[in-house]
């Protein structure tokens, strides 16, 4: 759930506050599996701060990151996709996940190279996904996707996140590679693929993340797709007592971290970090964006037909 830097996955962090905010105990009691045996509570809270380095190294950690952004974008990029055969490199999506294996691998060509073979491996042993198969869960009551066209303040694309996608392993592990493809095809060009996710905690599908979620949804993005714990991460519908003691752990959280997540009241609220002309008209906003809209065009451009 961690890494070097205590770079704790939103969700996961998230569900710790709700544990640990005495009030919502028993609430948050509900989103656990009968099945799940993980350890999880304060015992993983302080265990995810003691491995976080001292102050100086995570400064030295930030300067060698900004010596190697260097080398993330450009010529390297260019180097970087020409060490791969043509095969591979079709499942490569786009000079963004270039990008984001040379950050991911410090500018380190060769760590990049064998993170992409690997992960173009993988890719083609899953096939090809499309708009089509993510318009069952579109109508659902917990999904995820990108809407696309629309960015947040900062010319990022904007993920809705409605609850949690349900189904199995497989089912989630598609949906999970579908959205991050979406988000690479929307980033700004040369960047490390980068995203405003906004959860609804209000969702009926919000729950403790089942052996689905896990599987197919955290140890997808951690191995395939890793730079996602670096998006912003907006929770809409949080109890006030989970904020609360979210301010808590600001003294001993890295400030990027801490700053990566953000609470707001209702889709009104999100007009702090979206304009009201890039959000839905269903969160009080002015675009014309919607649902139907984006299954239409999306199989349209993808040679498609989807049932809507």
């Amino acid at each position: 759930a961690a890494d070097c830097c205590g770079n704790l996955h939103p969700l996961r962090l998230l569900l710790l506050l709700i544990r640990q905010a005495s009030p919502f105990q028993s609430y948050a009691s509900a989103f656990h599996s009968e099945n799940d045996e993980r350890p999880f509570g304060a015992q993983t809270i302080v265990r995810s701060w003691l491995a976080m380095p001292s102050a100086w190294l995570c400064w030295l950690l930030v300067i060698v990151l900004f010596w190697a952004g260097g080398c993330e974008g450009g010529e390297s990029v260019n180097v970087l996709r020409s060490m791969l055969t043509p095969e591979k490199r079709q499942h490569i999506h786009g000079d963004n996940e270039y990008v984001g294996w040379m950050h991911v691998s410090k500018g380190d060509l060769e760590k990049a190279k064998e993170a992409c073979i690997k992960k173009a491996d993988w890719r083609e042993s899953i096939g090809k996904i499309g708009m089509k198969d993510m318009v069952k869960h579109l109508k659902s009551d917990g999904y995820s996707m990108v809407l696309e066209t629309l960015k947040d303040c900062n010319g990022n694309p904007v993920v809705w996140s409605f609850g949690l996608p349900r189904g199995d392993t497989a089912t989630i592990r598609d949906h999970t590679i579908y959205l991050n493809e979406r988000i690479m095809a929307n980033c700004k060009p040369e960047q490390v693929p980068r995203a405003t996710v906004v959860i609804d905690f209000r969702s009926p599908s919000f729950r403790f993340p089942d052996k689905a979620i896990r599987e197919g949804g955290f140890d997808v993005n951690s191995k395939y797709y890793p730079w996602w714990n670096e998006n912003d991460t907006i929770f809409v519908g949080v109890p006030k007592t989970v904020q609360q003691f979210f301010e808590l752990t600001k003294p001993i959280m890295p400030k990027s971290l801490y700053e990566r997540f953000k609470f707001a009241a209702d889709y009104a609220d999100l007009s702090r970090w979206i304009d009201i002309k890039q959000m839905p008209s269903e969160w009080g906003g002015e675009s014309m964006w919607t649902k139907q809209r984006l299954v239409q065009f999306q199989c349209a451009r993808e040679g498609t037909l989807c049932s809507t």
